[in-house]
């Protein structure tokens, strides 16, 4: 790796740094519980897969979609949008044809093509949420059906989640700049930026591309910062990542949650690989405090 890619991995590492480089010890995920969608929960619980979900799907419509920075004419040989655009004629052979300079200059439809592409790629990844606390009354809130859902604690030695990394909170909207395709270590920064809004997440996130094998293992050679994106070759079944290498230490069921859900979560969790300590939640009446209790 040449002492640029090597200060830019570098970069990006000290910016969204895995849960493994912050010595994090666990993750916390909060989750709905939908009898609907027994089927999800039980992949997780009793076959020990964890579901990630599509950038569409989330509530922020600012999350993946960053402004694409394209060069001055000045600047164009400079910037590598060149070498980008070839490299990707090269590795996909489609959508652009063989790009030349004047081509670019005059042809604007090619900034919208390449700016489609390089959404749609993010749109497609798969991502998985996490915070650092199972108390966070807005999260209960927000991400586990007003309290009705559960939060399920991983250990951070895990190999998904010992490779979560923390969100950077901003108030920059992020913005790629090329290259693009010959150092894609710059990727990370829309997939782990969010507005300051969101600070009181705490989040860190699981990410990886169901077209891994297909759209970049096979050119390695492109990729010199691959390294820093090792989480997108863990096992996948296309929607969720292989939980073989994590463990499932606790289980917190929320204050609002239906005694029979407990239950049935309960029920899953023996039929699986996994020996959590179950918890179940009441406020108190003292502060704005949940209080935790050993659910039997």
């Amino acid at each position: 790796m040449s002492k640029r890619s090597s200060s830019i991995t570098d970069y990006y590492n000290n910016k969204y740094p895995s849960a493994e480089s912050q010595n994090i010890e666990a993750l916390f995920r909060y989750s709905a519980y939908n009898p609907q969608q027994i089927e999800r929960h039980k992949k997780l619980f009793v076959d020990g897969w964890l579901f990630h979900n599509l950038p569409c799907n989330f509530n922020d419509p600012f999350e993946f979609k960053p402004k694409l920075n394209w060069p001055e004419r000045k600047s164009i040989e400079e910037s590598g949008l060149i070498l980008d655009l070839t490299a990707y004629h090269q590795l996909f052979h489609r959508t652009l044809s063989e790009p030349n300079t004047k081509q670019l200059l005059r042809d604007k439809s090619i900034q919208g093509m390449l700016k489609r592409c390089v959404i749609e790629a993010y749109q497609s990844l798969r991502v998985c949420c996490f915070t650092t606390s199972h108390e966070n009354p807005l999260s209960w809130a927000h991400y586990a059906d007003s309290h009705r859902g559960y939060c399920v604690k991983f250990s951070g030695r895990g190999k998904v989640a010992s490779q979560a990394r923390r969100i950077n909170y901003t108030d920059n909207y992020p913005e790629l700049t090329f290259p693009l395709i010959t150092q894609m270590v710059k990727f990370l920064g829309p997939m782990l930026s969010k507005s300051k809004t969101w600070e009181y997440e705490n989040e860190y996130r699981s990410i990886f591309n169901p077209n891994h094998e297909r759209d970049i293992k096979s050119h390695i050679e492109l990729t010199q910062n691959i390294d820093l994106l090792k989480g997108l070759e863990l096992k996948h079944d296309g929607e969720c990542l292989s939980l073989e290498e994590d463990e499932i230490t606790d289980i917190y069921f929320g204050v609002n949650m239906p005694d029979e859900h407990k239950k049935e979560i309960k029920r899953q969790v023996k039929k699986g690989p996994f020996t959590p300590k179950f918890w179940t939640a009441s406020i108190s009446d003292k502060d704005y405090k949940m209080l935790f209790h050993r659910y039997k």
